[in-house]
């Protein structure tokens, strides 16, 4: 049987205590979903100009983000 050194422990109990870090892809969703949820906002924030291109884009986006949930 091979003896583990006390350096070796500390270094095995380090890294399984170690904090995990969220994937890319969870970091990316979590991303769009803050996007959305501001744009939400700030597009309920509009009673008229529906029909300019801006507001019309933003629509579009809404729509996207939303099925990509």
């Amino acid at each position: 049987m091979h003896a583990t050194s006390p350096r070796g422990r500390f270094v095995a109990v380090a890294v399984t205590a170690k904090p995990k870090r969220k994937s890319a892809a969870a970091s990316s969703a979590g991303k769009m979903e803050e996007a959305r949820q501001m744009l939400a906002e700030i597009y309920g924030w509009f009673s008229e100009g529906f029909d300019t291109k801006d507001l019309q884009e933003a629509k579009v986006l809404l729509d996207e983000l939303a099925e990509g949930r």
